[in-house]
């Protein structure tokens, strides 16, 4: 009995904890991104909200408030993950970086995001670093950027805020007005990183009912549910919603050394949107033979008869020549003969008469 009601205070104070994939039905493997192969197209999905694929240089800033004068557009295609561009990430040497925020003009009750990193070879992560996340902000409220909101428990209808975290395995890191002390809960999850490959990274924030904790968030690490935590209360108003959408990579004290990463693929959605599927090779159909008119069917067989008559002819004078630098004579003079008489309207009936003559 002293055992049960130990665990009871421990679920109570610490509140909701993580589970698996077997925590919930949230999908894993090929998602939203499966019916774009190569993502052609996902931009226009009713359920995306944004679509970056870094092709054009500049068009990605727009919208976008902060910091992110660290970022630089790359053609480099050892850096890039599909097509013929990406972003690199320049993090000088212990100091912290920057992000910055993308306001909806919608707010939303459940969103997914997803982006592919890539850690170059020789890469050192150091102490670790924020990255993308979601956020909400309450009506009349600053949007989160100008808060310096850190440290400090949500009330409920101040903010919401989740974002996937860096480290040599993934990590999560997130605010709510129930969580363990000042600072957010969160952890580490998944494998390891691959340096030097691209991984693809995806959460999701679930907006909670109101007077309910039936909110949550989740995340992928390369199509697999790596970690699911339901059964959070974010919010206490309907006023409170999901209206941000945050670039973070923030190290904490800085990289050890200055480095570079590179992002890819970034789209936001309304529902799961799961890793790229490769894109199918283009087939060229031949072009349809159009059936022939009599007049070129017609034409078609006589020019099939004349070459026949000119390969034939060909070999007979072939033959002939062979015959005459054999001192053979009245051989060749026969088979010129016999090409002239055969053969009379090819070109070599004329050099047949001509050795005749």
């Amino acid at each position: 009995m002293k055992y049960l009601l130990l665990v009871a205070i421990i679920v109570a104070v610490t509140g909701p904890r993580a589970s698996g994939a077997a925590g919930g039905d949230l999908p894993e493997g090929t998602g939203l991104a499966g019916k774009y192969p190569g993502d052609l197209g996902l931009g226009s999905d009713p359920n995306v909200i944004l679509f970056y694929d870094y092709e054009a240089p500049k068009s990605w800033r727009k919208g976008w408030q902060g910091n992110m004068k660290f970022y630089a557009h790359t053609t480099d295609k050892a850096n890039v993950f599909s097509g013929s561009g990406a972003l690199e990430a320049t993090l000088k040497k212990g100091k912290t970086g920057n992000g910055g925020q993308y306001k909806l003009k919608k707010p939303e009750l459940v969103l997914f995001q997803r982006v592919y990193l890539k850690y170059p070879e020789g890469f050192d992560i150091g102490k670790g670093a924020k990255f993308h996340g979601l956020a909400g902000v309450g009506a009349g409220k600053p949007d989160w950027w100008p808060q310096g909101s850190a440290g400090k428990r949500p009330t409920g209808a101040d903010k919401i805020y989740g974002i996937m975290c860096l480290g040599k395995r993934p990590g999560s890191y997130y605010y709510h007005p129930h969580q363990r002390g000042g600072y957010g809960d969160g952890g580490r999850y998944g494998p390891a990183f691959e340096i030097g490959r691209w991984h693809c990274f995806e959460m999701m924030l679930k907006v909670n009912t109101v007077g309910k904790k039936d909110g949550a968030i989740a995340f992928w690490l390369d199509g697999k549910l790596e970690k699911h935590v339901p059964g959070l209360e974010w919010r206490n108003t309907d006023e409170l919603a999901l209206n941000l959408v945050l670039d973070h990579t923030y190290f904490n004290n800085g990289p050890p050394k200055d480095e570079s990463l590179f992002l890819d693929n970034r789209v936001v959605a309304r529902s799961y949107i799961g890793p790229m599927v490769a894109a199918r090779p283009k087939v060229q159909k031949r072009p349809e033979k159009k059936p022939l008119t009599e007049e070129e069917a017609a034409a078609k067989r006589e020019a099939e008869k004349k070459g026949v008559a000119a390969k034939a002819a060909g070999k007979l004078f072939q033959m002939a020549r062979q015959a005459e630098r054999m001192g053979q004579r009245g051989v060749a003079r026969r088979l010129y003969m016999q090409i002239v008489e055969k053969y009379p309207d090819t070109e070599v009936a004329e050099k047949a008469k001509a050795k005749i003559e």
